[in-house]
């Protein structure tokens, strides 16, 4: 029938916005005759694809950025020859990667730990950690945060939920046992509901 593309690509529009060229190209990617899912599902994969296409140019544009940032601080040089573009550390971009390397090294752990189900025991952490190692207070506050420990104090907090290991490896890691205290009970209370 004459003028069925026509027909189609004004189906296609009457169903729902489209842009015209995605609407055209799923017309002509389905096919003469092609019923109106076919067309729409053709359109749905031409957006998949162009999401696809435009996240490749982000993640492009991301790096060429990131290597101007490297150029512009001096950290890095291009270098030309035999039809080919090489990039190499300059004197300064050495140093920034050493000092980096020994910054990593001093890391302090992720404070994200999965809390575990509650023990039935009350656990009050008790801390003084010294002002020299005020990074140290700052991601612990952190960590027990992320274990739903509340603050009591700024350096006593209460919680229910059982020590994950791994949170017990970093304290020792880090050189904070000498810091830390940890005490459970199984009754909890005040003076007041005792007498």
């Amino acid at each position: 029938m004459k003028g069925k593309i026509t027909l189609q690509v004004l189906q296609a529009f009457g169903d729902g916005a489209m842009q015209i060229a995605d609407c055209i190209e799923a017309v002509i990617r389905a096919g003469y005759g092609a019923s109106q899912g076919k067309i729409s599902r053709e359109h749905r994969l031409i957006r998949e694809q162009r999401v696809q296409t435009g996240r490749r140019r982000q993640e492009q544009l991301r790096a060429y950025n990131f290597l101007s940032y490297l150029r512009r601080d001096g950290l890095i040089e291009e270098e030309r020859g035999a039809g080919r573009k090489l990039i190499r550390l300059t004197r300064r971009g050495r140093a920034r990667m050493k000092d980096l390397i020994e910054r990593s090294l001093h890391a302090l752990p992720s404070p994200r730990y999965e809390p575990e189900q509650p023990s039935g025991a009350a656990t009050i952490i008790v801390f003084d950690i010294p002002e020299r190692e005020r990074h140290k207070r700052v991601w612990l506050r952190s960590a027990l945060g992320h274990l739903r420990f509340r603050m009591i104090q700024k350096s006593v907090w209460f919680g229910s939920a059982k020590l994950p290991r791994e949170f017990l490896r970093d304290l020792a890691m880090l050189h904070m046992t000498d810091y830390v205290e940890i005490f459970q009970t199984t009754r909890a209370g005040t003076l007041r509901h005792i007498i």
